[in-house]
């Protein structure tokens, strides 16, 4: 499947819808750190008792002709970034067919085990989360 889509499908787009329901309107922490496991991670938060670490992917320029790959490589990148067991791990990315093609094919039984969550992105900017 491939083409173009809706234009600000980039990650930039998917970041910052994040962290306006994140930070903005839930009151999550934005943490910064340039130490593995957390160097290069896209999105780290925290509230109270609840840490967040998310990868992000999109659309580079609304094209969707390499989403197999991104998403195969954020869950790379998010596995990289799995060293506790109390902690949230999500991919985050545009609610679009190819990605849901996609996010299907990974087990509920594997997702459970990682603790790894959907963030599911629209274009308004409005997120839903699917629990592993």
């Amino acid at each position: 499947m491939s083409g173009n889509v809706f234009e600000s499908w980039e990650e930039d787009f998917v970041k910052r819808s994040l962290v306006d329901y994140f930070v903005k309107e839930n009151g999550f922490e934005l943490i910064k750190s340039n130490t593995p496991p957390l160097k290069n991670l896209d999105i780290n938060i925290r509230k109270e008792n609840s840490e967040w670490r998310i990868e992000c992917k999109g659309c580079k320029n609304g094209n969707t002709d390499n989403v197999r790959t991104d998403f195969n490589t954020g869950i790379g990148q998010i596995v990289e970034k799995m060293d506790e067991l109390n902690i949230n791990y999500a991919i985050a990315m545009p609610d679009i067919k190819q990605f849901n093609n996609q996010a299907v094919q990974i087990p509920k039984s594997v997702r459970k085990l990682l603790n790894l969550y959907w963030i599911w992105v629209r274009q308004n900017g409005e997120i839903y989360t699917e629990s592993p």
